[in-house]
């Protein structure tokens, strides 16, 4: 600044300068987001690439255990690469617990992305959709 500058015209001209760089910081930080980012960001955030991949795998899974037997179970869901899955009763329970290393052996096979490990089975009320 100007030595010979009046005091008031220093602080105000030290205020336009502060304001000035307020309002381009504010302008830069608004610029405009690309859709496909923000598309993502809401999938991620509404779990709606759970739901579709949650519904692959009970698809697989009915088509992997068969007529019998898959109407009478129900995919929960799958946490650390174990895949939960609720049986109607004890003796399907038994009954698939025989079959787990098959089965396991080809959802493995037939979606890898999953990255199942294990099987886990347990007794409980199937919801039909």
């Amino acid at each position: 600044m100007e030595p010979n500058l009046d005091p008031n015209v220093a602080d105000k001209l030290g205020d336009l300068t502060n304001r000035s760089e307020r309002q381009r910081k504010r302008h830069f930080a608004r610029q405009p987001k690309q859709v496909k980012n923000l598309i993502s960001q809401v999938i991620t955030k509404r779990g709606y690439a759970n739901q579709q991949g949650s519904e692959q795998l009970s698809s697989k899974w009915r088509e992997i255990l068969g007529e019998p037997f898959a109407p009478l179970t129900q995919v929960v869901g799958m946490k650390r690469g174990v895949l939960e899955v609720l049986v109607t009763n004890s003796t399907l329970l038994q009954e698939i617990n025989f079959q787990r290393p098959q089965l396991l052996k080809k959802i493995q096979q037939q979606l890898p992305a999953a990255k199942i490990t294990s099987l886990r089975f347990r007794i409980g009320k199937i919801r039909h959709r």
